[in-house]
């Protein structure tokens, strides 16, 4: 399915909030008939857009572009101006130790972040995990959601609190260290990770001339989706 990218003429400003929304899945029955099965709610960010002086050129594009969804409200993308993916503060990744490994015995530390292989953006560090580990054990990890705008998550690890070094960036839910420690990319100073983010819009969109003026004072209300 090709994603639609809304890309108004003018930037809006806008202001932003989380709610909870329940994250689904769709199954295909023996029937032929599509059925959608609640998973479990999931923290989604809302986004109000705001056009104060809008032009005509925009508010024939934001007008034809949600009739272009053909009745449905998405999804989309749109990448919000100086809005990067939040670093992932909170994200503890969980560890365990499991037998069969080459590990050196020790106390590990690990901390994650947030990273999109296509444009190279990665967010700041969670906090670290640490856990001591005998020798010859694997390191387990188990890690968070990654949000919208990031294809991989990065595992930062060490043996000292506050010098890890990169060791893997995964697609899964989960990783393991089994062998000795061999990362060298250090840790990121900042955040850069911009959000092409997947949108659903609420309607209606409200629209409203500006008095005395050829503008348009426009309001939009966006859903952060995971479909």
């Amino acid at each position: 399915m090709t994603v639609p990218v809304f890309a108004p003429p003018q930037e809006p400003s806008y202001s932003t909030s989380i709610t909870d929304a329940l994250l689904s899945d769709s199954i295909q029955l023996h029937s032929g008939f599509t059925q959608v099965r609640p998973i479990n709610l999931r923290p989604v960010r809302r986004f109000n857009l705001r056009w104060d002086l809008a032009t005509e050129a925009t508010r024939e594009y934001v007008q034809s572009f949600t009739h272009t969804l053909d009745g449905g409200t998405g999804p989309f993308t749109w990448t919000p101006q100086f809005e990067t993916v939040p670093s992932p503060t909170g994200h503890l990744p969980v560890l365990s130790a499991v037998a069969g490994g080459a590990l050196v015995g020790a106390t590990y530390y690990v901390a994650i972040s947030w990273y999109d292989s296509v444009s190279s953006q990665e967010t700041l560090l969670s906090q670290e995990s640490s856990l001591a580990v005998l020798a010859n054990k694997f390191l387990s990890v188990a890690l968070p959601y990654r949000p919208n705008g990031a294809t991989h998550t990065n595992v930062y690890v060490g043996t000292s609190s506050g010098d890890l070094k990169r060791e893997a960036s995964v697609v899964t839910r989960s990783w393991t260290q089994s062998v000795a420690l061999a990362g060298t990319t250090e840790e990121p100073t900042a955040n850069n990770l911009l959000p092409a983010l997947r949108f659903m819009y609420q309607p209606p969109v409200q629209r409203e001339p500006v008095p005395g003026a050829q503008l348009w004072s426009i309001e939009m209300s966006l859903l952060e989706s995971f479909i």
